[in-house]
């Protein structure tokens, strides 16, 4: 059996998108059936799949979430769940549907604020499957080191450190090709 994994925040323009689009890259790179599962009312990785000539695996809408989890159940599917930001039900929903959570946050006071409430509402959804936070557009070593370091006096995992470069913001509507920064990351789930 495959594996369903979720990326969530309750703050909008954490990464959560950029993130899924990256790990499904890389899992289609290795081979896997992967697909990505687009929860978000704004569509932001349905979009991505519109303006792209060419992605390694398909966007699905919500409204196709059995045909997207049929591919969960193959022995190497994949599907990542791109969740919505500031919605608590649709969060907790992706959770228990997963097997794996990834929790992102950019490095800053503001996204370490709306961190908790995200953390909370995963804890509170009933999952109870492997997670961790993903700190994500890391513009200092020292803003992502403090958050990290919170984080983890917190008694929680961090998964690693995505530092901010333009490439990202420019790969929307493109198959990614920086992923070195994700593997590293996120190669232990590979």
């Amino acid at each position: 059996m495959g594996s369903v994994i979720s990326i969530i925040s309750r703050k909008g323009g954490s990464g959560k998108t950029t993130t899924a689009i990256h790990l499904a890259t890389l899992y289609a790179q290795r081979d896997y059936a992967v697909s990505v599962l687009d929860f978000d009312n704004d569509g932001s990785a349905l979009a991505w799949q519109r303006r792209s000539e060419r992605l390694p695996f398909e966007v699905f809408p919500a409204s196709k979430t059995e045909a997207a989890m049929r591919l969960s159940e193959r022995k190497n599917g994949v599907v990542i769940i791109d969740t919505p930001p500031n919605n608590a039900q649709a969060l907790g929903a992706a959770a228990r549907a997963s097997s794996r959570v990834v929790v992102v946050s950019r490095a800053n006071a503001l996204e370490e604020d709306r961190l908790a409430p995200s953390i909370e509402n995963l804890l509170a959804s009933g999952f109870d499957g492997e997670w961790g936070v993903l700190i994500t557009q890391v513009r200092s070593r020292k803003l992502g080191d403090e958050l990290a370091g919170n984080i983890a006096t917190a008694g929680f995992k961090v998964l690693g450190q995505i530092p901010y470069r333009v490439e990202y913001e420019r790969a929307f509507g493109y198959e990614p090709t920086r992923l070195v920064d994700y593997e590293i990351a996120l190669g232990g789930w590979l």
